[in-house]
């Protein structure tokens, strides 16, 4: 093996993940810990990026997580006597 790279890609094929390159594992691991609530200066200390422009390149928060967390703030409307009343009956 001369350098990474000639040592990658036939781990990769014997993994059968033709074509995975290394920072798409990168990709992932950040945007993993950005979905799972990991502050964003810890996140940017482990993975070594100075800028927040750079952390939102490896990112790719998923449609799903985006509207879970819009979820997470709705407020639910008041629960008015009449249907109290229902609920008891």
């Amino acid at each position: 093996m001369k350098g990474w790279r000639t040592a990658w890609r036939p781990l990769t094929k014997a993994a059968k993940l033709p074509g995975l390159r290394y920072h798409d594992l990168r990709h992932s691991f950040v945007t993993k810990h950005l979905e799972a609530g990991t502050p964003e200066y810890t996140l940017m200390a482990i993975v070594g990026h100075i800028t927040r422009e750079m952390l939102e390149h490896y990112s790719h928060i998923r449609i799903k997580a985006k509207q879970e967390a819009v979820e997470r703030i709705q407020v639910k409307a008041p629960v008015t006597q009449t249907q109290a009343a229902k609920t008891v009956q």
